[in-house]
Parts: C-alpha cells; structure tokens; sequence
C-alpha cells in the first residue's frame, strides 16, 4: 500500500508538471442572412404579443391555447442563440405596445415607441406576430401483447395524435432612425403522440405534454430567428503551459488578466536562464502562441520549431500552428 501511494504520489507531481490553462482570441466572424446596420454591436427585445383567443373562433375543428409558454420560448431561443453566437450584447427584454395577437403583424413602431424600449441598443427586435393552434387525431392500432405461455392477443390501442401549428412574424428596428431592418414570419408544423387501451388517458397525456412542446416550438423558431439576425464570432482555442516554474505561474496569470505583452516578456526573460529542455521547451511553446494570437504565424512557427528542437512537446507546438 505504501509503495502504491509513493507511486500516486510521483504520478501526480509528473503530471503537474505539463499543467495548461486554456486560452482563446477572436478569429473572425461571419453574417447572419440579415444587413445589420453599420457598428451594430448590441441588441434589445420587445415582445408585443397577447394571446387572447376568444369565440367566434376561426376554425371550431381547432383548439386555440391561450398559453404563454410559446412566447416564452421564442424570446428564450432568441436570447439564447445570440448569447452562443458571442457576437451581439442583449440588452434586454420588454413587453410594452402588446396587441392580440393574430396570424397578421401589427401596427409598425413609431420612432418614439422604439427609443423607449430599446435600452440603448443599436437594434430591437419586436415580436408582433403569434398564432397557434392544434387539432387531436384518434386512431385505432391492432397491438399484439403476450398472454399466457406462448400465447398472443390482439389488443385495440388509441393513438392520439396532436397536429400543432405556430407562427411567429419577427420585425428589426434601427433604433437610431427607425427605420425597418427586417420583417420576417417564422412558421412551424408538428405532430406529438401517445397512445393507450382508453381514449381519455391519451387526451389526458396529450394535455400532460402540452406545455412542454408548445415551449420546445417557441424555442426552435427563437433559435432560428436569431440565426437570421446575429453574426457569429469565432474563437481560436489554444493551451499554454503554466506550471513548472515561477515564471510560467506568473506569466499565466498575466494571461488570465489578458496581458499578454507582460506575459510575453516574463517567457522571453526567463530563456535567458531557463537551463532545463523540456521547461525551455514550454516557454517557446507559449511564444509561440502569443504570437499566433497577434497574427505573425511566421514568428509564431519559428518559436514552435524551438520548441520542437528542445522537448518532443514542440512537435504538438508545431502541429498546431500549421508548420
């Protein structure tokens, strides 16, 4: 047991030793389908909605929810893609100017309306159109279950199924001049099932159900519609060493606050006395990557074959700044 823990022990040191701390940098960005206004960097939601479906209905074959889990999950889908996006700051949400909704847009936002709601943001996005709907299908389907021995019996299950609908008409504002940016309806078809021996178990599980898929609908069109309206920035990820010498420990935590020229200068000092390979090695690897992160790849693939020509490490080094 002893010598067990000795090994643990010198297992745990060695691995310490190669410690990394991930680091990234910008590498671009691409456009959304949608022209943003010129320096949009920030955007602000108004949800205009109301749902408040009354008789006469349209279509009586139809049930008409009056639930807000739909608008809750378009705005949460929103929210949610331009956040993983990392390219547009939320501003925040609103819910002024609402109307019922219906499967038309309504009235256009005046100037003053857009400025109260936009919380600064360069552009609002306003959802002014909600319409859903469902209908129920029952079918009857032969089941076959086990009775006794090897013995079958056919079974008459009822398979309810739930044809859902939603529309969703988005809106983009310049909120600077008020102008219209975009104008966009979403639309969205689909069936959930259950079934079982009685038929009002099946509705009683469809309605069990309800909320779930009316926000998981809310949530695919939100993500869509963000898609259309954000750009993407795209990171480079990389590894630097930071343990194994008090240098690599200080030059990390410089990173960690992202200064790099400090960082920098603490890995190019310390070769000057660092006499071990492998930690030289290091050093070179984590110059390599500050310079990479400032876009000289041919400074950053000369400290990568450095570090290659001191530990075997560096050939990782270069592999990853494409040498």
């Amino acid at each position: 047991m002893k010598k067990y823990t000795t090994i643990l022990v010198l297992a745990l040191l060695i691995a310490g030793c190669v410690s990394t701390q991930t680091v990234s940098w910008p590498a671009g960005f691409s456009e959304g389908t949608i022209t943003l206004p010129e320096n949009t960097e920030s955007v602000a939601v108004v949800n205009r909605t109301k749902l408040t479906y009354m008789p006469p209905l349209p279509d009586a074959t139809k049930i008409y929810p009056n639930r807000l889990e739909t608008s809750e999950g378009l705005i949460t889908g929103f929210y949610n893609e331009v956040y993983n996006r990392h390219f547009l700051t939320y501003k925040g949400t609103s819910y002024q100017f609402q109307d019922v909704a219906t499967d038309s847009f309504l009235p256009r936002l005046e100037q003053s309306q857009i400025q109260s709601v936009s919380k600064s943001a360069d552009i609002l996005v306003s959802l002014e159109m909600l319409h859903q709907f469902y209908e129920d299908q029952y079918v009857v389907e032969i089941r076959k279950q086990k009775a006794e021995g090897d013995t079958y019996r056919e079974v008459d299950y009822i398979v309810g199924k739930r044809k859902m609908h939603l529309t969703a008409g988005w809106r983009v504002y310049n909120t600077k001049t008020g102008e219209l940016v975009d104008s966009f309806v979403s639309v969205e078809d689909y069936t959930y099932e259950a079934e079982d021996v009685d038929r009002p178990k099946v509705t009683e599980l469809l309605d069990k159900n309800l909320a779930r898929e009316l926000r998981n609908m809310g949530l695919r069109l939100g993500h869509a519609y963000a898609a259309k309206v954000s750009p993407t920035k795209h990171f480079t990820y990389r590894n630097i060493y930071d343990r194994g010498s008090d240098e690599l420990e200080m030059a990390a935590a410089k990173v960690r606050d992202d200064k790099w020229e400090e960082a920098a200068e603490i890995w190019e000092s310390a070769l000057e006395t660092e006499g071990n390979k492998k930690r030289k090695a290091m050093l070179y690897h984590n110059l390599a990557m500050y310079k990479e992160r400032s876009g000289d790849q041919e400074a950053a693939k000369k400290y990568a074959k450095l570090a290659a020509n001191h530990h075997k490490l560096g050939a990782q080094t270069q592999q990853q700044v494409g040498f």
